[in-house]
């Protein structure tokens, strides 16, 4: 039986989610707040989600807080990806980069991003028009970028939010089921975050990245990273990289994936995916208890 850990990227987040976590969780959140010198249960309010790197910081915290329970309860990942930041709690899961390594990385990746695009900025998700189309509103509206593809039908733009708003309205002109904002305030995934990028990427250099221990899965290109140097230049740049689930999800598929698990707090990622799965198991970890998991992959075997 072949599991897979997704973790979850921007967008999922709820004010709370820090509080009220297990045993295991509270163990990462105090990892976490020692390595960065902050006390993250501080940071998961409405008003401080409001600064990128607050929002980063948790969910690294939550996914990273289940994965270990769910290992602890025997359940081991043959294969780990994460969309956006929640590239580096697969990084983690994959046991190439350190918790607390992980946790002044994000820190730093939030604050860079959310020091670029302070305000004006963001992405929002366009549903029912496919790649082609949506490249065709973005080359005819100024700095706006493909930045996700997340499914055949839902492609995420990037930019100004002013753009956007153009876009949008091109968008449902073309027949979009819709074109809604989503909960990030800097242009993700697009090279407007290229100098960003560069910077953490020399914070890199400092830190420790050994060779994954489980298949990393790369979201921006589609393909396993077993190289610890190329594990390095996708987490420090994936910022400004297109990113593709849909792409990722059929790699897995192909990796003979019989069961995606995805980490809290989110769905969005498994719900996406249950067309490629449709004869495997989708389960999001933010509403199964690990037990019902656990009862779910016997009987799958």
């Amino acid at each position: 039986m072949r599991v897979f850990f997704a973790f979850p990227g921007q967008g999922t987040q709820r004010p709370g989610i820090l509080h009220g976590l297990n045993t295991f969780g509270l163990s990462v959140l105090e990892e976490m707040s020692n390595a960065i010198g902050l006390d993250l249960l501080t940071l998961d309010s409405a008003e401080a989600f409001e600064r990128t790197e607050n929002v980063q910081l948790a969910l690294l915290c939550a996914g990273i807080g289940k994965c270990r329970e769910l290992e602890a309860a025997g359940i081991q990942p043959s294969l780990v990806a994460g969309l956006s930041i929640g590239a580096f709690g697969a990084a983690v899961a994959a046991h190439a980069l350190s918790l607390t390594d992980a946790a002044r990385l994000v820190l730093l990746r939030g604050r860079l991003m959310q020091g670029a695009y302070p305000s004006g900025y963001g992405m929002m998700a366009i549903g029912g028009l496919n790649l082609n189309t949506a490249e065709d509103i973005t080359n005819a509206v100024d700095d706006i970028y493909v930045s996700n593809i997340n499914s055949e039908q839902q492609i995420v733009l990037s930019g100004p939010l002013s753009s956007l708003d153009i876009a949008a309205k091109r968008a449902k002109d073309r027949g979009a089921l819709y074109a809604k904002r989503i909960q990030v305030t800097v242009p993700s995934h697009c090279p407007l975050l290229m100098c960003p990028a560069k910077v953490l990427m020399e914070a890199f250099q400092k830190v420790e990245v050994k060779r994954p221990k489980v298949p990393y899965l790369s979201v921006n290109s589609g393909r396993v990273i077993w190289d610890a140097t190329k594990l390095v230049d996708d987490l420090a740049f994936n910022m400004a990289r297109r990113t593709s689930w849909l792409d990722a999800a059929q790699a897995a598929k192909e990796q003979g994936i019989d069961v995606l698990i995805e980490m809290p707090p989110g769905g969005i990622l498994g719900s996406l995916a249950k067309t490629t799965f449709a004869d495997g198991l989708v389960i999001s970890s933010s509403t199964t208890p690990a037990e019902e998991i656990i009862e779910r992959i016997g009987r799958l075997q």
